[in-house]
């Protein structure tokens, strides 16, 4: 399932087709949007919000298209005289006078009146969302102190988007290593300089997998792994999909656990409880 930078960077890619411009053609092909054509059609794409792993196309008819990819949809993009070669369901296709935005494979999508987005059962569940313009490293570290989530494990915790909107299975592991928490933690015995790290973690983590599409790790890493030949999955995170590979901290064998249903990877040494 995608995560939020890669849910963010796919809304980037439809706003830069679309956004601003005329809705021309209009193929809305999921049950939930057969009375849509009519407020879609000849309207203006005014943005792409995301909330966490949800899309929201807002248009200047006063209403807006809820898209969740769950683990098999797909956005594509591109002038309007291509198709995608994919044997995947179109659900959705909105073209302007140029250039398209094609949605596939996804099941949950609803048309929505603008005032009524904030109200989606899934949207109105969310924690705050790590990319959006209100985010920041205090306001991470101080949500981190609410007595309701002082006895969760920080392990699990991070996958409830309730807690974070947008981080998900390869981002968690990523941030307790570069935070070395342990994932078992809970999260009410945290240590100030902890809780810190760990906000600073989730914030520069979750942003950096967005400026790069998908790396968790730092530039001279990259860099170096350049240099040696490595391939990008060797580089792309520190110990994401690495089990039994060595720390590239301190040298010790890569875990992996399981947990909240996930395969979660960290470091007994340098992340100890």
């Amino acid at each position: 399932m995608p995560e939020g930078p890669e849910v963010r960077r796919a809304a980037d890619r439809i706003e830069k087709a679309l956004r601003g411009k005329k809705i021309e053609k209009a193929e809305l092909l999921h049950a939930s949007l057969q009375e849509a054509g009519s407020l879609v059609f000849g309207s203006t794409l005014l943005r792409v919000d995301t909330y966490g792993k949800a899309f929201v196309l807002v248009f200047d008819s006063d209403v807006a298209i809820y898209v969740h990819l769950q683990l098999y949809g797909v956005w594509k993009t591109g002038r309007v005289t291509t198709r995608p070669k994919t044997t995947r369901a179109l659900r959705i296709r909105l073209e302007s006078a140029k250039n398209h935005a094609s949605l596939y494979s996804a099941t949950n999508i609803k048309l929505l009146h603008i005032e009524d987005v904030p109200n989606h059962p899934y949207i109105k569940k969310l924690g705050p969302d790590v990319l959006s313009s209100k985010a920041s490293v205090a306001h991470i570290s101080r949500r981190m102190q609410g007595k309701v989530f002082a006895r969760k494990a920080i392990g699990g915790q991070l996958l409830q988007q309730s807690f974070f909107a947008g981080v998900g299975n390869y981002l968690r592991s990523e941030i307790l290593f570069i935070a070395k928490i342990h994932p078992a933690q809970t999260i009410g015995k945290l240590t100030p300089q902890q809780r810190l790290m760990l906000a600073r973690a989730i914030y520069h983590t979750t942003q950096r997998a967005y400026d790069t599409g998908g790396i968790t790790t730092s530039d001279k890493f990259v860099r170096d792994s350049k240099e040696q030949r490595k391939r990008r999955y060797l580089y792309r995170h520190y110990v994401f999909g690495k089990e039994n590979h060595p720390c590239p901290t301190c040298g010790s064998r890569i875990v992996k656990i399981m947990t909240g249903g996930r395969r979660l990877y960290y470091c007994p040494d340098c992340q100890k409880l």
